[in-house]
């Protein structure tokens, strides 16, 4: 077993949602959530934060402990909301109730063109010039695949409605206006 228990804790914590939603008829249901993003994100351990506060210093992205080939989906956290609201809403629903959906930005990405659309999305939101290119530390890795998010779409009638480029934008304009590197 890996030595990481931020994964078995997820299942463990969705599989219980779900019981308890069938056993007792609890109104919950299990939202899984890609890799989110957006303006007011300070947790530096993830891409897209790590990436503004390096440009915020004038620094190149980086891609350490891969060689950016992983393929990852983002979701702008106001799709994030949308499909909590849309899930709330419809927790009476016996489609609804005790299910688990998966939440997406409906694209697979791979990690290093995820890193430079950051870059180019800061170079244009505050008129400078950082590489898009990452520098890249790691060796080439195995990509977990992306989370299918058709049953959220065909059930809930929900999609991501944020462009990914545009919440980038969105993203890079509030760390150059609120963030110092």
């Amino acid at each position: 077993m890996a030595g990481n228990i931020y994964a078995p804790t997820k299942a463990a914590a969705d599989l219980a949602v779900r019981c308890y939603a069938k056993i007792y008829g609890l109104r919950a249901a299990s939202c899984r959530w890609m890799n989110t993003y957006g303006p007011g994100d300070l947790n530096f351990s993830r891409i897209i934060p790590q990436s503004m506060r390096r440009f915020s210093r004038g620094e190149a992205g980086l891609i350490d402990g891969t060689d950016g080939t992983n393929i990852l989906e983002m979701l702008h956290v106001r799709d994030m909301i949308a499909a909590y609201l849309r899930v709330a809403e419809r927790l009476d629903e016996d489609d609804v109730r005790g299910e688990a959906f998966n939440f997406g930005g409906g694209a697979p990405l791979e990690l290093r063109f995820v890193v430079s659309e950051a870059a180019r999305a800061w170079n244009a939101a505050n008129g400078q010039s950082i590489p898009e290119a990452p520098h890249i530390t790691g060796p080439k890795v195995n990509s977990v695949k992306y989370l299918d998010i058709s049953k959220a779409e065909r059930v809930l009638s929900w999609k991501p409605q944020i462009p990914f480029f545009d919440g980038l934008q969105e993203t890079a304009k509030w760390y150059a206006r609120y963030f110092v590197g």
